[in-house]
C-alpha cells in the first residue's frame, strides 16, 4: 500500500473525527443549520446492538475434476448451495458477540464464534473441514482398500512379474486416494484483575481417508492403500500475573495422538501363500511445561526468558520381525519400545538502548534432546524373505545445540539505521558421523529511505561451518561409504544477500521489488552435496487510475540449483549429478467500482510454472531425465450490484487450469514395470469452470432495522 503523505493522514483524521462528532451530538434547532439527520458514519462501530451480513446463493461447477476439488470439495459436477455470515454484537455493559462462517455448504467450510466480557472473559470455538483430493485415476487388485487386512481376489494368478498376472485386469478397480480433515477447537480467557489472567484451549484434529503405501519382498514391490484415521488431542494452559515493570507466565503443552489402525497387512501378489505386514504410526503422546517471564531494567533495558522442559512417549507393541514363518527368528527383546524423550529448551534475550542511536541485542538459546528409549539387539530379516547375519540395535540419538547471538544498530539520522550481528551454534549429537559442529554466521544489514518516496533495505551475510573430524559409522548393517559426508554435517561456505525497495508516489502508485541470492560451497565433500544455489526477484506494483479504478500486478522468479557426487563402486566419486529448479508466479488484476453506474467489477489473472531438469554425468556419459513441469491459469471475475443499502447482488466466474508432466507417473500402469504392480496414478491434469450468483444482505446496526428495497 502506498505510505499517506503526513497532511494526508492529518486530513483523514480530521474527517473522520468531524463525522464522529456530527454523529455523536445532539441534534440543534438553530436557523440556517445544515440538517445532519441523514448523516452516516461509515467507519464508526455501534455502540450497542446487532451487526449482519450474510450472503447466500448457488454455484455450478462445470465438470467432474477430481483434483480441482483439493481444498475446496468441488470435485464433482453440477450445482451447490454456499454462504458467508457475519455477525457481531455489543451490548452497553461490555458484552461482546462475534460469529463467522465461511463456504457454508462446502465440505471446505469453516466456523469460527467469539464472545466475552470486555476486560473479564473471552471464549471461543471454531470448526473447519479440509478436504484433501490427490488421485482419482488409480487403481488395484487388492481388496479390503481403506482397512489393515489388503487381500487379493480368489482365482490370482501369481507370477514373478507383473506381465505374467493375468488376472490383473479382471480384478483391478477403482480407489481414490484422500483425506478429509475436520478441526475443532475451543478457548478461554479469563482475566479477574489487571495483574492476573487465565487461557485455556484445546483443539482436536481428525483425519480419515487413505494414501499411497508401498511394500516390498527382496526385489518385488506392490503399491497399495494405507488406511488414515487419526485423531490428535491438543491441550494448552496458560496462567500469567503482569506487574508493572514485570511479568511472569507458567503453561502447560500436551498432545495426544492416536491412530485406530496399528498395522498393516498385505497378500504377496507375486508369491502365494506369502503375506507382509508393516507397523503403522504409533500412538504416542507429548508433554511440555514452560516457564517465563520478561522484565523492564533500567537504561532502556528488557529481558525476557523462556525454560521449557518436555517428555515425548510410545509404548506400542512391537510386531513380529516376519510374518514369513519359514525364517527362524529369535524372541524379541522387548514387547514394546517404551520410548521415551526428554526435552530442555532454554531462551535468553535481552535488548538495550542505554545511548541515544544505538541499541544492543543478545540472545543465548540451549535445546536438548535426551532419548531415554532402550537400546537393544534386534535380529534384521530383509523383506521377509532372509535373516541378516548381522543383528542390529536400536540407537538412542541425543543432541545438544547452544546458539549465542549478539547485535547491535545505530540510527545514522532519521532516514537511515545500520544493523550488525554475529551469531554462533555449537551442535552436540551422539552415535553419529559427526559429533561436533560449530556455525558461525556475520550479517550487516542497512535500513534507510534515500528519497522522501522510497523505503530500502539491504543485507549480507556469510556462514562457515565446521567441526569435529567426521568418522564412519560401521555397526549397521549398510554402512555408508566412508567418503559421504551428509549435507546437514559437513564443511559449508555460505554467502548471500537479501534487498527489498518500496516506491509510492502519493496516494495513487506504489512500487516494490524484493532481490535474494545465496550460495553453499561443500569444499570437502567428495561424496555428497557439494554446491547449491538460490536466486529470488519479486515485483509488485499498483496504481490507482480516474474513478478509482485500481490497477495491480505483482511477479516473482525463484532458482534453485544444487550438485552431488557419488560412487558406484564403494570408492571414489565416479558419477556426478545436477538439479535446477525454476519457479515463476505473476498476477494482474482490476478493480473498477462504477463501470456502469453503481455496478462494480474486479478481474484476476493468475499464471504459475514450474520446472524440473535432472541431469546425470556417469563415467563421462551424460544423460538427463525428462524434465518436471507443472502450469496453472486462473481467472477470476467478480461483478457487485448495490441495489440498495443493505441489498446487493454479487455474480463470481472462476476458470481454472492446471497441467502436469511426471515421468515417474506419465504411462506408468499397474504392469508396466515388471517388479512394480503399481497403483497406476496419472499426473493430475484438469480445467473447470465455477460460477457463482448469490445475494448480499447487511442489517443496519446504527438503526436497528435494515434499509428499505431501493433506497
Amino acid at each position: 500500500m502506498p505510505e499517506r503523505r503526513p497532511h494526508v493522514v492529518s486530513a483523514s483524521i480530521g474527517f473522520v473525527l468531524t463525522l464522529v462528532g456530527l454523529a455523536v451530538t445532539p441534534r440543534l434547532a438553530h436557523p440556517g443549520e445544515v440538517d445532519t439527520s441523514g448523516w452516516d458514519c461509515q467507519l464508526c462501530a455501534p455502540s450497542n446492538g446487532w451487526e449482519i451480513t450474510a450472503e447466500t446463493g448457488a454455484g455450478y461447477v462445470a465438470d467432474d475434476e477430481y483434483y480441482f476439488g483439493n481444498y475446496t470439495g468441488l470435485d464433482d459436477k453440477g450445482t451447490y448451495l454456499a454462504g458467508d455470515v457475519f455477525a457481531r454484537y455489543w451490548s452497553t455493559h461490555g458484552d461482546q458477540l462475534r460469529l463467522e462462517g465461511y463456504r457454508l455448504g462446502q465440505d471446505s467450510r469453516a466456523i469460527l464464534v467469539k464472545g466475552g466480557r470486555q476486560s473479564l472473559y473471552k471464549l471461543r470455538a471454531s470448526y473447519q473441514a479440509i478436504p484433501v483430493r490427490q488421485y482419482d485415476t488409480t487403481v488395484t487388485p487388492y481388496r479390503g482398500n481403506g482397512s489393515d487386512q489388503l487381500t487379493l481376489p480368489a482365482g490370482w494368478v501369481y507370477a514373478p512379474s507383473t506381465q505374467g498376472m493375468t488376472q490383473l485386469d479382471s480384478a483391478k478397480h477403482d480407489v481414490k486416494i484422500k483425506q478429509d480433515w475436520d478441526i475443532y477447537t475451543a478457548g478461554l480467557t479469563y482475566t479477574p484483575t489487571q495483574h492476573w489472567n487465565y487461557d485455556a484451549d484445546y483443539r482436536r484434529t481428525e483425519r480419515n481417508g487413505q494414501d499411497i503405501y508401498a511394500g516390498s519382498f527382496f526385489f518385488n514391490t506392490a503399491e497399495f492403500t494405507r488406511p488414515i484415521d487419526y485423531h490428535t488431542d491438543e491441550v494448552e494452559a496458560k496462567l500469567g500475573y503482569t506487574a508493572n515493570n514485570w511479568q511472569l507466565g507458567l503453561g502447560y503443552n500436551g498432545s495426544y495422538f492416536n491412530n485406530a489402525s496399528k498395522s498393516l497387512t498385505w497378500d504377496n501378489a507375486y508369491t502365494a501363500g506369502s503375506t507382509g505386514q508393516l507397523a503403522l504410526p504409533p500412538d504416542n503422546q507429548a508433554h511440555q511445561f514452560t516457564l517465563s517471564g520478561s522484565v523492564l531494567l533500567p537504561a532502556k533495558t528488557t529481558v525476557n526468558a523462556h525454560v521449557s522442559l518436555g517428555r515425548m512417549s510410545q509404548d506400542e507393541n512391537l510386531l513380529p520381525y516376519t510374518t514369513n514363518t519359514l525364517i527362524p527368528t529369535s524372541t524379541l527383546p522387548e514387547s514394546s519400545a517404551n520410548a521415551k524423550v526428554d526435552t530442555t529448551n532454554v531462551d535468553l534475550r535481552a535488548v538495550s538502548s542505554p545511548i541515544d542511536k544505538f541499541t544492543f541485542e543478545g540472545q543465548f538459546r540451549y535445546n536438548q534432546r535426551d532419548n531415554k528409549t532402550p537400546e537393544k539387539t534386534f535380529d534384521y530379516v530383509a523383506t521377509d524373505l532372509f535373516l541378516s547375519p548381522t543383528p542390529v540395535k536400536n540407537v538412542a540419538y541425543d543432541y545438544d545445540r547452544y546458539n549465542y547471538t549478539l547485535g547491535g544498530s545505530y540510527r545514522i539520522d532519521s532516514r537511515t539505521r545500520v544493523h550488525a550481528g554475529i551469531d554462533h551454534e555449537n551442535f552436540k549429537r551422539s552415535d553419529q558421523e559427526r559429533n561436533d559442529t560449530r556455525t558461525n554466521r556475520l550479517s550487516t544489514r542497512l535500513d534507510t529511505r534515500p528519497i522522501d518516496i522510497a523505503d530500502m533495505n539491504i543485507e549480507f551475510y556469510t556462514e562457515r561451518r565446521d567441526g569435529s573430524d567426521y568418522d564412519q559409522i560401521t555397526n549397521v548393517v549398510n554402512p555408508q561409504n566412508p567418503l559421504m559426508r551428509l549435507y546437514n554435517m559437513a564443511d559449508r561456505d555460505r554467502t548471500g544477500i537479501k534487498s527489498y525497495l518500496s516506491m509510492f508516489a502519493g496516494e495513487r502508485a506504489s512500487f516494490g521489488v524484493d532481490v535474494e541470492a545465496s550460495k553453499d560451497k561443500y569444499n570437502n565433500s567428495s561424496i555428497g552435496l557439494t554446491e547449491s544455489t538460490y536466486a529470488g526477484l519479486g515485483f509488485d506494483i499498483s496504481y490507482l487510475l480516474a474513478r478509482d479504478i485500481t490497477t495491480y500486478a505483482t511477479t516473482h522468479w525463484e532458482r534453485s540449483k544444487s550438485s552431488q557426487a557419488n560412487s558406484q563402486n564403494y570408492s571414489s566419486a565416479d558419477w556426478t549429478g545436477d538439479t535446477n529448479d525454476k519457479f515463476f508466479t505473476g498476477t494482474l488484476g482490476l478493480k473498477y467500482p462504477g463501470i456502469f453506474r453503481n455496478l462494480g467489477a474486479n478481474i484476476e489473472y493468475t499464471y504459475a510454472k514450474s520446472t524440473g531438469q535432472i541431469s546425470n554425468d556417469t563415467s563421462g556419459l551424460q544423460s538427463d531425465f525428462p524434465n518436471l513441469e507443472t502450469r496453472f491459469h486462473q481467472v477470476k471475475l467478480g461483478l457487485d450490484y448495490p441495489y440498495s443499502k443493505a441489498l446487493s447482488l454479487k455474480v463470481g466466474y472462476l476458470y481454472q487450469k492446471y497441467n502436469a508432466d511426471d515421468w515417474a507417473l506419465d504411462g506408468v500402469s499397474p504392469d508396466t514395470v515388471p517388479n512394480l504392480l503399481s497403483l497406476g496414478a496419472n499426473p493430475q491434469n484438469y480445467s473447470n469452470q465455477v460460477v457463482f450468483i448469490g445475494v448480499k444482505y447487511l442489517f443496519d446496526s446504527h438503526s436497528g432495522k435494515a434499509s428499505p428495497p431501493g433506497k
